[in-house]
């Protein structure tokens, strides 16, 4: 079964933990990409490091601050993410559905 946030935790957040749901979910894709694929590895310890050096790649090539996001910066590197997991040959189902829980998160974005 595959990881879903509830409603609930999509809306309301700030810059910081939206990007943190960037990251949950990038990971959540990778594992049910391998699932599909029927690869047996361990996600969290093989996958989390380089998942994250990638996404702080992303940011710093949309000449933005990983550690200070902001909102459009968030849309830039979700968008390059975005490219990034087709590349690597994440089904499409899997990262419209990830893809769409980060846009309904940053629609939803608590006031600054």
């Amino acid at each position: 079964m595959s990881w879903e946030p509830r409603k609930e935790e999509l809306v309301g957040l700030n810059v910081k933990q939206v990007r943190d749901l960037m990251i949950k979910c990038f990971i959540e894709a990778q594992k049910e990409t391998m699932a599909k694929a029927k690869q047996h590895i361990n996600v969290e310890m093989e996958i989390t490091d380089a998942i994250m050096l990638m996404i702080k790649r992303c940011f710093k090539q949309c000449n933005g601050d990983f550690e200070n996001p902001t909102k459009e910066m968030l849309i830039r590197v979700i968008e390059r993410l975005k490219s990034k997991a087709v590349a690597f040959g994440t089904p499409s189902d899997i990262v419209k559905k990830h893809v769409g829980y980060i846009n309904i998160a940053i629609e939803n974005m608590a006031s600054a």
